[in-house]
């Protein structure tokens, strides 16, 4: 996903075709910051669930002292906790966008989503790159995009740190 930026240099918009106020585009910017950080989240849960299901298959097939790399305790343990944080991330997605299609107070929900959402893709990339060795940082595997791209998901859409931020604020305010 690229980041760029777009210069517009003596353009008239007509009052009919503004989206919000003059002067108030933060405002109108704000308006879809839950939606997009509850559609970012499941980009990230989606992302992450493809790198476990190329480390699993990836520890079936490739074979370590005679027997596939799945059977191996250590490597067994590594895709279990893998599967397990992107399950939680799953179903606090899910808990958030509920809340935020049935018009309960979801802030909270998404914001805590967003937060271990994409932390759980670096987290899973990370184990990814460890589970398939050398061959993930080959361009025949997509475990090194998902290792790269996986670092900026705890930037876009709100920092891990902002999250962290509102979620105390919210705990401070009682607004959870």
């Amino acid at each position: 996903m690229g980041t760029y930026e777009i210069l517009f240099d003596g353009v008239r918009v007509p009052d009919e075709r503004l989206v919000g106020q003059v002067d108030h585009g933060w405002d109108c910017l704000r308006s879809g910051l839950q939606f997009e950080r509850v559609t970012s989240t499941a980009g990230y849960c989606g992302a992450a669930q493809s790198v476990v299901d190329m480390a699993v298959e990836y520890a079936r097939e490739r074979k370590q002292f005679g027997k596939a790399l799945i059977d191996h305790q250590a490597v067994g343990h590594m895709l279990a906790d893998m599967q397990t944080q992107v399950e939680a991330a799953r179903l606090m997605l899910w808990h958030a966008a509920w809340l935020l299609a049935t018009g309960g107070n979801a802030l909270p929900a998404i914001s805590m989503a967003k937060l271990f959402g994409s932390e759980a893709y670096v987290n899973v990339a990370n184990q990814g790159m460890q589970v398939l060795g050398a061959f993930g940082y080959s361009m025949e595997y997509d475990m090194q995009r998902h290792y790269r791209d996986a670092r900026s998901v705890t930037i876009g859409a709100g920092t891990s740190q902002i999250q962290r931020n509102l979620i105390a604020h919210l705990m401070k305010t009682d607004r959870m």
